[in-house]
């Protein structure tokens, strides 16, 4: 028995809304990552600049640089380093990068190892097959998430 030629399209929609989805979340966890990596560093090494900077006193006369400066700078570095490494953004997107393959692997099978008329098991199981891939992701997620979370007292 094979399904209309309807169902395997609006599977076939889901998947790649699904795909395209997941790419972008990845993507923009990935922005965050390097935003907070390079952030530190652009922060970090103004404020070791500055602290040279404060000892040479032609400059000191010319820019008046306090230390606090080279203090506020060097917290606001460490804070996008905590930052970075407490919200687990580079996990999370691996889990989007995976989920991403998961789908598409299921899109390929689909589109190319079926043939044109395709039988109503085998949909069905690219479908079964979808929904454990979207029950893993949830599970890779709370896992993660139980992680950043802070422990009840």
């Amino acid at each position: 028995m094979t399904t209309p030629p309807e169902r395997p399209a609006a599977l076939r929609t889901e998947l790649d809304r699904d795909i395209k989805e997941s790419r972008r979340k990845a993507h923009r966890l990935e922005l965050r990552v390097a935003a907070c990596w390079w952030g530190s560093l652009l922060l970090g090494g103004t404020a070791s600049l500055l602290g040279f900077l404060a000892a040479v006193p032609a400059i000191q006369n010319v820019f008046g640089i306090q230390p606090w400066w080279v203090s506020v700078l060097t917290l606001a570095a460490g804070g996008l380093v905590i930052l970075r490494r407490k919200t687990c953004w580079r996990i999370k997107s691996d889990i989007f990068y995976g989920r991403e393959r998961d789908v598409d692997r299921l899109r390929a099978r689909l589109l190319y190892q079926m043939s044109a008329e395709v039988p109503a098991d085998q949909l069905a199981q690219i479908s079964r097959d979808y929904e454990a891939a979207k029950d893993r992701f949830g599970k890779r997620m709370l896992k993660v998430t139980a992680m950043v979370d802070e422990p009840d007292n």
